[in-house]
């Protein structure tokens, strides 16, 4: 199995050079693929790139991929208030809305002891799911780290004190 994540990157903006681009990049994932005898390929592009159209899709499709959309919880945050609500689901604005009805407080991971509660809780979860995650040092520290330097937010939900959730 191969797969990759929030690619292909590909920084022109001219679409007939990003089509020339993208179909070098599915002759090489092909090639790849045959090369070391992959019988599934997966992959999600960046939700960054708002200059996926439906040739670039077609160049997928072409190549024998089934597309999929997605949800993304990457929004910009340069946005108003305003703008980002109304991009929000009306079924997700909806639980928003029971969530503050019921007192549910959200916080921001800011320090590595919230962190450490955010990862115990997703190991948890993958137990439920039959997935055992390795629990390594490095792993928690490079992802803390993309926290700390800003590039990434993490949330904890708390229902009277009580760690309930996390995003």
């Amino acid at each position: 199995r191969g797969s990759w994540s929030y690619g292909p990157i590909i920084h022109s903006t001219n679409n007939s050079e990003r089509i020339q681009i993208l179909k070098i990049i599915i002759e090489a994932i092909d090639f790849i693929s045959k090369k070391y005898n992959l019988v599934f390929v997966s992959g999600d592009t960046s939700p960054f790139d708002n200059l996926i159209d439906e040739e670039y899709k077609k160049e997928f499709l072409k190549n024998g991929y089934e597309l999929q959309e997605r949800v993304t919880f990457v929004s910009n945050l340069n946005k108003t208030l305003d703008e980002l609500w109304n991009k929000i689901s009306k079924t997700a604005r909806g639980d928003i809305t029971r969530s503050e009805r019921k007192k549910i407080s959200v916080k921001k991971i800011d320090n590595y002891d919230e962190f450490k509660k955010y990862s115990k809780l997703f190991h948890n979860w993958a137990k439920t799911k039959g997935l055992v995650l390795k629990n390594s040092d490095l792993e928690n520290n490079r992802l803390y780290n993309n926290i700390k330097n800003g590039f990434e937010t993490y949330l904890l939900a708390y229902d009277d004190n009580e760690l309930i959730s996390a995003l």
